[in-house]
C-alpha cells in the first residue's frame, strides 16, 4: 500500500495490482478532472493508473523495454498532457484508460466496458 505523506489527506493506493476494475478507472478520471483536485492526488491516481498497465511487472519495477513500458509512456503523457490543457476532457477519454489499464487476463490490453462510458 502507499500511503499519502500528508496526514490530513486518508488516501490509499494499492500498488502491484495486475489490474483495475473500470467503474474505478472512470471515477479517478472523473475525481482528477475536478478543478480542486489537488496535486498530490493527481499524483496518487496517475500512480494507481500506472501500476494497473502491463508495464507494472510482478516485482514492482515497470518495465523499461518492449510494449509495456510503451503502454506506460502512452498513458502518463496522456495523463499529464490532458491534465495540463483540457482536464475537463479526462473523462472522455474513459475507452483508452480502460484499454490500457482495465481488468484484463494476460493480455497486454483490456477489453472496454462500453456500458460505462
Amino acid at each position: 500500500m502507499f500511503y499519502t505523506e500528508r496526514q490530513d489527506v486518508k488516501k490509499e493506493v494499492k500498488f502491484l495490482e495486475e489490474t483495475m476494475d473500470q467503474r474505478q478507472i472512470k471515477r479517478l478520471l472523473e475525481e482528477a478532472a475536478k478543478p480542486d483536485c489537488q496535486s498530490q492526488r493527481l499524483n496518487e491516481i496517475q500512480c494507481a493508473l500506472g501500476a494497473a498497465t502491463a508495464a507494472m511487472g510482478k516485482d514492482g519495477v515497470y518495465k523499461i523495454e518492449g510494449r509495456e513500458a510503451g503502454i506506460h509512456l502512452v498513458l502518463n503523457d496522456l495523463f499529464v498532457s490532458t491534465l495540463e490543457y483540457e482536464p475537463e476532457l479526462l473523462p472522455s477519454l474513459f475507452p483508452v484508460f480502460a484499454l490500457l489499464c482495465g481488468d484484463r487476463d494476460s493480455s497486454l490490453l483490456a477489453d472496454i466496458n462500453w456500458t460505462l462510458v
